[in-house]
């Protein structure tokens, strides 16, 4: 998944549960091969924003053995966006003349 998909992921999941309690995902079948070993995992995510690199260790998501397929639940989106500043805006100094 691109950070862009995901940064969109993480703002709809966000504007779709304002308020709500959310539970934890319980998946056993892959969505994209359908393979039934679907394992849930605790790993480093890493990626690229804004031409930066980020790394949120301890990442606790569901792995695909076969495809690589990566599910993360509300939790897990929560520590990548605050690893990798999605959503946030910078503000541009301002030039003093």
């Amino acid at each position: 998944m691109k950070l862009s998909q995901l940064a969109n992921t993480i703002r709809f999941y966000m504007e779709e549960n304002q308020g709500k309690e959310v539970t934890k995902l319980k998946l056993t079948v892959c969505p994209t091969c359908g393979n039934k070993n679907l394992k849930k995992v605790r790993k480093a995510v890493t990626g690229t924003r804004q031409g930066k690199r980020y790394s949120a260790r301890d990442v606790e998501f569901y792995e695909c053995p076969d495809c690589g397929e990566r599910i993360y639940d509300s939790s897990a989106l929560q520590q990548i966006e605050q690893h990798s500043n999605v959503g946030t805006k910078r503000r541009s100094a301002r030039r003093l003349a």
